[in-house]
């Protein structure tokens, strides 16, 4: 089974289904109308305008899923495209608004449409993760630069022996002009440890210079 969309009468592989949806229609006035008058104009609208949807995606359905809103839920399908080589992700019916006969919707993919879409998964996988590595370098790169270290692994040593006092130390190797001796001397200490490539001590600062640091 493909997904289902509206379309218009003459778009290719268009499916009429009208006679099956026109009791859903509300028309203009038809509180008014007698059940011989309300039939007469949902046979002309069958025959004028109608409702018409086409299939799309045949055999390339991967998954479905609905993202449930506060007030509404969207419906969605992961797909292969065959025209891109790609997964994408489809929203093909809504509570939003009025589309039920857009609703049926099953998983068909076969065995080796599946295979193309696991091995682009993982290939974007990959490049996510290069892509985050050198975005990660980049920063560090840049904090580097700011603390006056020499080389951008230094800050990564510090990241690791600080963990989330690593704000803390920023703030003090960033300082170029120091007014207190004191945080002057524990600059100095730190950089002292983060260039040594086997520092004696597991963290550059001492618990009681850590508290007085924040």
């Amino acid at each position: 089974m493909a997904l289902r969309r509206f379309c218009k009468k003459h778009d290719e592989g268009a499916i009429d289904i009208s006679k099956n949806w026109v009791s859903s229609i509300r028309f203009e006035g038809q509180e008014n109308m007698t059940k011989e008058e309300l039939e007469i104009v949902r046979n002309i609208w069958c025959k004028t305008e109608g409702m018409y949807i086409q299939r799309y995606y045949e055999n390339r359905v991967l998954s479905l899923g609905e993202h449930n809103g506060y007030h509404d839920s969207d419906f969605y399908a992961m797909v292969w495209d065959d025209e891109t080589e790609s997964v994408k992700k489809v929203v093909f019916a809504s509570t939003r608004g009025w589309c039920y006969p857009c609703y049926p919707a099953e998983v068909d993919a076969p065995e080796d449409i599946r295979k193309k879409a696991e091995e682009y998964t993982r290939k974007q996988n990959r490049h996510y993760k290069a892509y985050c590595l050198w975005e990660d370098r980049k920063e560090d790169i840049k904090l580097a630069r700011t603390m006056q270290l020499k080389h951008y692994n230094l800050v990564r040593k510090l990241k690791k022996a600080s963990g989330d006092r690593f704000d803390s130390i920023f703030s003090l190797l960033k300082v170029k002009k120091f007014r207190s001796e004191f945080r002057k001397s524990m600059a100095q200490q730190v950089r002292s440890w983060v260039n040594d490539p086997a520092p004696k001590y597991d963290s550059p600062l001492s618990w009681k210079q850590w508290k007085y640091l924040y």
